[in-house]
């Protein structure tokens, strides 16, 4: 018998993610919430994501991206382990 596969890593997962998944998960949190998620990682869905956000909930997300605000690394990690445990399960190849 042998091992299971390993689980793609979080950042992998979450990276390669479909822009209309994150977005679904997240439109209804709030914009600081959105700006912190996007500070955890380099996401392929970012661009999208901002896009699909409308222009006026874009510029209050981005606005929260606030660079001399500091999120703790375990406050990123946890909320990026949040979102990937609510993404639809990875296909297999």
């Amino acid at each position: 018998m042998s091992a299971p596969e390993p689980a793609a890593p979080r950042e992998d997962r979450l990276r390669s993610a479909d822009p209309h998944e994150v977005h679904a998960l997240l439109r209804d949190e709030p914009d600081w919430l959105i700006a912190a998620v996007l500070r955890a990682g380099r996401f392929t869905w970012r661009r999208a994501l901002l896009e699909a956000l409308g222009a006026e909930r874009r510029r209050r997300v981005e606005g929260a991206l606030d660079p001399v605000v500091q999120i703790r690394p375990r406050a990123l990690l946890a909320l990026a382990d949040s979102l990937e445990s609510r993404l639809p399960p990875a296909e297999t190849p």
